[in-house]
């Protein structure tokens, strides 16, 4: 509202929290999807607001990179994933998305980490609009990469993401060990 107060048309009070497995979950970024829709039997345009982060997925896979996708009015999008939910194991420890895009074909496109024997490295994954895996991109819809440092992989976690206008991604991370900052693109 223009008074700074909550928004009580978003959730009924103006705060959604959705708990994806029963355990600990973290929401680190969000973007608005567009999606084309028909409505009695004519073309419309509807928003949709699409979450990224992380939830603790069980005692086998750890924490798992999750989405959630919530109507304008901050209800769950039942139409996405699993009840609104997707959550996606890339490992046995951590796996995270930290930023997220919407391209221009409504296709989810996440960087964030994958943890593997304590290092993590990036970790770029697509999704279909309705979330479902698109496996056009990398390997089941997901490409990682390891980062090293002379000679040695050395943790790296990506801070943000970029789609360029010829459907490029682009991923800006830095070391942990204080190594500059680095650029990785790859093709969509």
């Amino acid at each position: 509202n223009e008074d700074g107060t909550y928004d009580t048309t978003f959730s009924g009070d103006g705060i959604v929290q959705t708990d994806i497995n029963g355990g600990y979950d973290e929401a680190n970024t969000l973007a608005f999807q567009r999606l084309f829709i028909n409505v009695g039997g004519y073309p419309a345009v509807t928003y949709k607001l699409v979450v990224g982060g992380i939830a603790y997925g069980s005692s086998a896979t750890g924490f798992d990179s999750a989405l959630v996708r919530y109507n304008l009015n901050g209800t769950l999008d039942t139409s996405f994933g699993t009840s609104g939910k997707v959550r996606r194991a890339l490992s046995y420890q951590r796996d995270e998305i930290e930023d997220l895009k919407i391209d221009s074909q409504g296709k989810i496109v996440a960087s964030g980490t994958r943890e593997w024997n304590s290092l993590e490295s990036f970790a770029v994954q697509r999704f279909l609009s309705d979330g479902s895996i698109d496996n056009s991109f990398g390997s089941q819809g997901k490409v990682y990469t390891k980062i090293y440092s002379s000679g040695t992989q050395v943790d790296a976690e990506p801070s943000g993401l970029a789609l360029a206008p010829d459907g490029k991604i682009v991923v800006v991370s830095g070391y942990y060990s204080g190594e500059p900052r680095m650029l990785v693109r790859y093709e969509p």
